[in-house]
């Protein structure tokens, strides 16, 4: 019996800290910023204050084989 309520405890902190990741995940502003100027158009991800391009992919350089 003790160890059956010893991994019902343990289920229950992993289902709290997935409620609050949850819950925080709610109150973190995400905003998406779409943009068609001159013919080019752009995207991107704000999440707080870091923004990450969506579109256009960057290029990847080929690396010159010697």
């Amino acid at each position: 019996m003790a160890v059956l309520w010893l991994i019902l405890k343990g289920v229950l902190w992993l289902l709290l800290a997935v409620l609050i990741l949850l819950a925080a995940a709610l109150l973190v502003p995400i905003t998406a910023e779409l943009c068609y100027e001159k013919g080019r158009f752009t995207a991107a991800v704000r999440v707080l204050a870091v923004r990450f391009p969506v579109y256009p992919f960057k290029q990847k350089e080929k690396k010159a084989k010697k």
